[in-house]
């Protein structure tokens, strides 16, 4: 479950489906609580993203909202982040926790980002290991950081900004701009977050997503044959 929680960016990445820029719509707190409900209902994983989800004011809130529901519920999904890394502070407090195994964070590090807004700090706090392997594996176990490298053209899709991907649709259906269920700032859920697809309801209006669970990973893809 992607739960957009911004779509505010401080970066103009070339490869961004979304076509994120700095002004832009941030979901509210009775909106995410909505969300987290879901996680618990559904015993879904959760991936906290944007735009760039650390530009949210209540990033922290939100973050320490679906650890919190993750842990009590058992949930084996866990909460997932992707980060810029720009905001300093809370991409360290991500980089620290997912060393810990309480969340997964990855920091984007491929040619398509400003490597110039990331200090140096944060970098190696996403990338730094114990100087014995053994001893790392010992006192972090479940070590989620991540790195996200470089990628290439094939596997982007050529929607918002980007314009060298590929199309998706039948001919590629694991192209997609992200997997859903896709749930907007506004609480609108999607089927996938690709331009045009499928809209499923509200997450508060429609008193979370019983009966709008989307059926695929994206909308391009050709719908299930119930009579299987």
């Amino acid at each position: 479950m992607y739960v957009q929680i911004t779509t505010r960016c401080n970066m103009k990445c070339l490869h961004c489906c979304f076509d994120c820029k700095s002004k832009g719509q941030d979901m509210t707190l009775k909106v995410f609580r909505e969300c987290v409900r879901v996680m618990e209902d559904r015993d879904s994983g959760m991936c906290i993203g944007g735009g760039e989800p650390t530009l949210h004011r209540n990033f922290e809130t939100m973050l320490m909202l679906a650890i919190e529901a993750s842990i009590q519920s058992y949930n084996e999904g866990g909460v997932h982040v992707v980060t810029n890394g720009s905001v300093k502070k809370r991409a360290l407090l991500l980089a620290e926790l997912a060393r810990r195994g309480v969340v997964t964070a990855a920091l984007s590090q491929d040619k398509y980002h400003d490597s110039s807004m990331v200090h140096e700090r944060v970098v190696k706090a996403f990338t730094s290991r114990l100087e014995s392997s053994y001893d790392h594996e010992r006192r972090y176990p479940d070590d989620y950081r991540r790195i996200n490298e470089n990628r290439d053209s094939w596997q982007l899709l050529n929607e918002g900004r980007c314009d060298f991907g590929g199309c998706g649709g039948p001919d590629d259906p694991d192209l997609c701009c992200c997997e859903g269920p896709f749930i907007k700032p506004s609480g609108d859920v999607y089927v996938c977050g690709c331009t045009g697809s499928t809209l499923l309801g509200n997450v508060v209006k429609d008193g979370g997503l019983a009966g709008l669970w989307p059926d695929r990973d994206c909308y391009k893809q050709k719908e299930p044959n119930n009579d299987d």
